[in-house]
């Protein structure tokens, strides 16, 4: 099944199907994650944050395709914002593939 119609069952509520991505994303989350904070545990939870935030945001997604960069830009800006403050609590995909559903997003301190 390809990507886009894993995206698609998981937007109407399929939680199987999120799961499915979860599945096949959250290596290369957590992956990333070590590369940016080189602690495992500041890794694992951003990995968290970061799919828990798709999930709620996963309505709003314009693209289907543009799951996986969106993980990854979340990801980073859970990372930056656990472990050095520096990040909102929204991410630059929002504003790009993600629909604003009338929330105001918080900027960094």
């Amino acid at each position: 099944m390809e990507l886009r119609d894993i995206v698609e069952q998981a937007r109407t509520g399929d939680a199987s199907a999120f799961d499915r991505l979860v599945d096949a994303y959250r290596d290369m989350a957590l992956g990333y994650a070590r590369t940016l904070v080189r602690n495992e545990q500041a890794a694992e939870d951003a990995v968290q944050e970061a799919l828990v935030i798709a999930h709620l945001k996963l309505d709003g997604l314009l693209d289907s395709e543009a799951f996986v960069g969106c993980i990854r830009s979340f990801v980073r800006r859970r990372c930056l914002h656990n472990v050095k403050g520096l990040a909102g609590e929204y991410d630059a995909c929002s504003k790009e593939a993600f629909t604003m559903t009338g929330a105001t997003p918080k900027k960094a301190k």
